[in-house]
């Protein structure tokens, strides 16, 4: 719980340059669609994609001001909270393929990729094991419901599943990997401070003596 913590602030000091990085990209996406599509109706997908991701800032913010202590019920509450965050970010990613034309079909396979493309990222930058779930599993989710409802591919949202599963998976396992290393680091410094205050002791006890 701890190391997960720990990650979370990690990954937590990059957060300016992530939703720097990821407005840029929502830009660069949505205006090659537009450019594409002709379907003036994506300036509504970039426009609640830039205000989730200006909310997510928002929040940023406020915690980056007062920091909660890991492990408390208050960063407990504030987890949950943005969690709901990520996942509605993911469902505005998923949702890129309702945006696009059903007749075509090449542009609706590129709006799945980049749908992929953003759950793996979104896997990679996640500190914490809930938010690789709420990121990944909102988008899979949602591009599912456009293969069946808009794209009418049903026999596609098996593929996305499998690969929704493998980046879960995938994640879980970075995750994972990164909190190990958290938690050895932890045992070395409270071992060090062990060995230290044991020294002093003895340093003490010499002294003492003398």
């Amino acid at each position: 719980m701890l190391a997960e913590a720990e990650l979370f602030h990690v990954h937590f000091t990059r957060w300016r340059v992530a939703i720097v990085g990821a407005m840029a990209l929502i830009a660069v996406v949505g205006g090659i669609f537009l450019y594409l599509t002709r379907n003036a109706a994506l300036w509504w997908w970039i426009a609640l994609q830039a205000c989730a991701y200006l909310l997510q800032a928002a929040f940023c913010l406020r915690y980056e001001r007062k920091p909660l202590q890991p492990g408390s019920r208050e960063f407990s509450h504030w987890m949950w909270l943005w969690t709901l965050q990520t996942a509605a970010t993911g469902l505005i990613s998923g949702a890129l393929v309702f945006w696009i034309p059903a007749d075509q079909l090449g542009l609706l396979l590129a709006a799945i990729m980049i749908s992929g493309t953003f759950a793996i990222g979104e896997a990679c930058a996640c500190g914490h094991k809930r938010l690789v779930f709420a990121a990944v599993i909102s988008q899979a989710l949602m591009a599912c419901i456009a293969l069946v409802i808009h794209a009418k591919m049903p026999l596609a949202v098996v593929a996305c599943v499998l690969f929704a599963a493998v980046v879960v998976h995938f994640g879980c396992e970075l995750n994972r990997a990164m909190c190990d290393v958290i938690v050895q680091r932890l045992r070395a410094r409270q071992l060090a401070t062990q060995l230290e205050q044991g020294q002093q002791r003895l340093l003490e006890a010499s002294t003492s003596n003398r």
